[in-house]
């Protein structure tokens, strides 16, 4: 995993400079003072392990004066975005899920925390061992009551039997696939939106179902936090953590 670029923040006497990483040999030239060594350190903070404290804020900055009056937190404020490129031999040491992952843009906070942006080609898999079984039965009952809503419309010729018979099919096709799929949340989800997506379609079924359809969707939102969440904690443990050495033997 290579480091292709890194946009450093409002870290000591640095308030916003960008730095090119160079194919085989990054050299950094300055005078005392120019912030050589802020870049180096700021670099091994990729760790989240190494904390920022209030020094590390320039003396003189709109964001520190932000920060002063109470009108941005702790948590807004950026410090480092890196980019980091994904290379063939990095896919032996990154979690099977994630396929062909390209880039990964890691940012870090004033308050300790971090955020990960992920790009790839293809769809990822969905990481293995993610709890989503109260999601599921959360899908399940109100599956059953959106059922109840589907068959009184259709005793009411509100929809058609085509309309129906399309229904009936594609909740088959979800409910199987929860069941043979556990792991494969993402194609859970994608099936879930379509059932949700049809049922919004007819008007006299979206008004008896509100509720049912709200339901559905705080659990598609729930199960694709959570599967973000575990993707980004998988890539986070396989970045590369920069150590700055300040005294070489």
């Amino acid at each position: 995993m290579r480091l292709v670029k890194a946009k450093l923040l409002n870290y000591r006497s640095i308030i916003d400079t960008e730095l090119k990483i160079q194919e085989d040999i990054t050299c950094l030239v300055g005078m005392t003072g120019s912030g050589k060594t802020s870049v180096l350190e700021l670099l091994s903070k990729i760790d989240d392990s190494k904390a920022f404290i209030a020094d590390d804020l320039p003396v003189k900055s709109d964001i520190v004066d932000q920060f002063q009056k109470d009108e941005i937190s702790a948590d807004k404020i950026k410090h480092l975005i890196a980019t980091f490129r994904v290379e063939e031999i990095d896919y032996k040491h990154l979690p099977n899920e994630f396929g062909n992952l390209t880039q990964i843009t890691f940012t870090r906070f004033f308050d300790g925390g971090w955020d990960i942006d992920l790009e790839w080609t293809g769809e990822p898999g969905s990481p293995k061992g993610l709890d989503v079984e109260p999601e599921i039965v959360r899908v399940e009952q109100t599956l059953t009551e959106l059922d109840a809503h589907m068959n009184a419309a259709r005793n009411n010729a509100s929809i058609t039997l085509q309309d129906k018979a399309a229904y009936d099919a594609e909740r088959k096709y979800l409910v199987e696939d929860m069941k043979v799929n556990p792991d494969e949340i993402g194609v859970m989800v994608a099936n879930l939106k379509n059932v949700l997506l049809f049922v919004r379609q007819d008007e006299q079924l979206r008004t008896q179902s509100d509720k049912t359809i709200a339901e559905l969707e705080s659990a598609v939102s729930d199960v694709e936090s959570k599967l973000q969440d575990s993707r980004k904690s998988l890539v986070y443990e396989s970045l590369p953590k920069p150590e700055y050495i300040p005294n070489l033997p």
